[in-house]
């Protein structure tokens, strides 16, 4: 018999979960869960199971399962507009991989969800990397789609596809995949990014907690489009025409008002946010400064929306591709970064996972594997306090920019740059190679040399050098001579700097700072592979000449 729950006064639950300034529909007249829900989903708890009745009735929950015989313990109204929410609180009883049958009365009439895995649930969300990259398209898509079943206590949501000018209460249109575990069928449209971190995150957990994954994303969408339009008012707003702008199919808050907010009526308790989006905001008509500001009220907006205001919040950072150039992706990717003031904010890099080849266009890498182990890693240590480690993917952040010291003689030219961490770490040079062996340490032949770029020395005149680089310890050395550039036609003509009047001296740094990164740099792993990539960087000193 399950016992110890705690009764929750209805009213209270506005106050307990922050949930304000829904907008209601028309109450439906049948009793019945929300479209959130389904007969075999995950509920993680303390939780809220919620739907929709007469105004006023009472409803009484039944949580019961074959070895458990359930007692109507928990009990709630329907309220004025129409929805009946009730918190079901964690207990020792659901802690296994045991399926449970809510069942839910009111007024005469029966409701009930069958199946049900009490464990994780994992929101995940962005364009086209998460919608567009399913299964199948990813690396080894054929032997992942067949093995994909046997994670029966992996349970898959997909929701469809809609937009609204106003927030909705449920969703509008039937889920493109219903509540259930992964089979042969469903999971040929199911995002890979998704897949994978609900199938890595039960297999690190130890196959003993059920994950859900809820995959609510659309190709080709701004930030603009899923952040709430309360949001969209911190930051400057660039799109304000009624036109549609580039080639964007939504319009301001449309996403998340129908495929993000039903899920916080109740609100759903979820345990972390995976957010794969930036490339349609990385045009050159989008104004440098505004992604850095927008995603971070993003953040903000959806947690206060759950009501969850530490949700851990993993973001992609961006892959090498060439649809912006080197004009734009580096600052974009720079911009990214800006979420990590707030708290619980993670991120696994994908900056060495440039694919090329893809049939489905190099924005679109294939190795969703690598990159879903990364998000694991991190949420391992956001959401669940596991310490971090040096092992693996764990150890999370990966070194970064710290300071760099200059020195220069005649035209040659060196540059110290100490990278920090928090935790030990070890460099080393690597490179990850993709399916066509094609080595991130290489500008892929595909690819105009002009989007790729390594270690690079900044010199007085305003010109980029490559640099070869050497590691001592946390730092790295490179060293560079300088040339001046001359265009002419399509042709690079590389002169002596000793050739101008004024030697240039050197002024500062970049690594992988184009469109196209060539990731060299590594944290490494214990035995002695490369694991997390050092992120990019470009940095400048303001300095005097050096003494003749």
């Amino acid at each position: 018999v399950i016992t110890n729950f705690t009764m929750v006064d209805p009213r209270m639950l506005a106050v307990l979960f922050g949930v304000v300034g829904l907008v209601r529909a028309t109450p439906p007249t049948d009793f019945r869960f929300s479209n959130t829900h389904g007969d075999g989903m995950v509920l993680q708890v303390p939780g809220m199971i919620w739907g929709w009745g007469t105004p006023d009735q009472t409803v009484v929950i039944n949580i019961s399962a074959p070895s458990i015989a359930g007692e109507p313990l928990l009990q709630t109204k329907v309220s004025s507009d129409g929805v009946w929410r009730q918190l079901v609180p964690a207990h020792t009883e659901y802690s296994g991989l045991t399926e449970f049958t809510i069942t839910a009365v009111s007024g005469g009439q029966t409701t009930a969800l069958t199946s049900v895995l009490f464990g994780r649930v994992v929101l995940c969300s962005g364009q086209s990397n998460i919608a567009t990259v399913t299964v199948p398209k990813a690396l080894n898509g054929t032997a992942e789609v067949a093995a994909a079943p046997s994670f029966t206590h992996v349970r898959l949501f997909k929701v469809a596809q809609d937009a609204n000018d106003s927030k909705l209460d449920d969703f509008a249109v039937a889920p493109e995949t219903p509540w259930g575990a992964p089979t042969l069928t469903n999971i040929v449209s199911f995002s890979a990014t998704c897949f994978f971190v609900a199938r890595d995150l039960y297999t690190d957990l130890g196959g003993e907690v059920a994950v859900g994954v809820v995959q609510s994303a659309s190709g080709g969408t701004a930030v603009r489009n899923w952040a709430p339009i309360e949001a969209l008012a911190k930051c400057p707003q660039p799109y304000n025409s009624p036109d549609r702008y580039g080639t964007h199919p939504y319009e301001h808050a449309v996403l998340y008002n129908a495929m993000i907010h039903p899920l916080t009526t109740g609100p759903t308790s979820i345990s972390f946010v995976i957010w794969d989006q930036a490339e349609s905001d990385s045009f050159p008509q989008t104004p440098l400064g505004y992604y850095g500001c927008q995603t971070t009220f993003h953040v903000d907006s959806w947690r206060r929306a759950f009501g969850q205001p530490t949700l851990p919040w993993l973001f992609v950072h961006l892959q090498p591709y060439t649809g912006s150039g080197p004009c734009c992706l580096p600052d974009l990717r720079a911009m990214q970064l800006q979420a990590l003031a707030l708290p619980a904010v993670g991120f696994a890099s994908a900056v060495d996972l440039g694919d090329p080849s893809s049939p489905l266009g190099n924005v679109h890498f294939q190795n969703k594997q690598v990159v879903s182990q990364r998000l694991v890693a991190v949420a391992l240590q956001l959401a669940f306090d596991r310490p971090r480690t040096t092992d693996g993917y764990g150890a999370w952040p990966p070194p970064a920019f710290l300071t760099q010291s200059v020195q220069s003689t005649g035209s040659k030219f060196e540059v110290a740059v100490t990278l920090a961490a928090e935790a030990p770490f070890s460099l080393m040079f690597g490179a990850t190679v993709d399916i066509l062996n094609q080595t991130s340490a290489i500008c892929p032949a595909t690819v105009d040399p002009g989007n790729c770029s390594g270690f690079e020395v900044l010199t007085s005149d305003g010109v980029w050098h490559p640099a070869t680089a050497k590691i001592s310890g946390a730092s790295v050395l490179l060293s560079a001579k300088a040339t001046v550039i001359d265009t002419v036609g399509s042709r690079k003509l590389a002169v002596s700097a000793l050739s101008v009047a004024t030697t240039p001296y050197a002024v500062g740094s970049r690594y992988a700072w184009n469109a196209w990164p060539l990731a060299t740099l590594f944290a490494a792993n214990k035995d002695g592979s490369p694991g997390l990539p050092i992120l990019p960087w470009q940095q400048a000193l303001t300095m005097a000449a050096p003494s003749a």
